[in-house]
């Protein structure tokens, strides 16, 4: 019941028909071939008041959509904004109150220059999750 395990969650049912289970925490693995999804929390902070802790937190997730083309990374991108904005439910047992999106940043072309076939296309967005756990 975390952030992260939620976040795969929606993103891998969502996705499967574009990138089957190629959804991974931080990195893609060796080996894995192309399209394929990495998230990352990269920021998060507890709600409460003067009296007392509340229950109600927030993270801030990034989301890159990695494809062997330009083209095929924005489409991509488009099906990760379509599976996370206005996203309510539980996902994992984590109780997702809502999340929103932020515009999507720039490409991030990815390549080796010595093995041009290695070339990959990503597209970074950024969304804003409120939870309890």
């Amino acid at each position: 019941m975390s952030l992260p395990d939620a976040i795969e969650s929606i993103l891998k049912t969502a996705l499967v028909a574009l990138v089957g289970t190629r959804v991974f925490p931080s990195v893609i693995p060796d080996g894995q071939a192309l399209p394929a999804v990495v998230h990352q929390v990269i920021s998060g902070e507890a709600f409460g008041s003067l009296n007392a802790a509340g229950d109600l937190k927030s993270g801030r997730v990034q989301v890159t959509s990695w494809a062997a083309t330009h083209a095929g990374a924005w489409t991509l991108a488009a099906a990760v904004l379509a599976a996370l904005a206005a996203y309510s439910g539980a996902p994992a047992g984590l109780a997702v109150q809502w999340i929103a999106a932020e515009e999507p940043g720039a490409d991030m072309p990815a390549y080796a220059p010595e093995n041009e076939a290695a070339r990959a296309w990503g597209v970074r967005q950024d969304f804003l999750v409120w939870y309890k756990e």
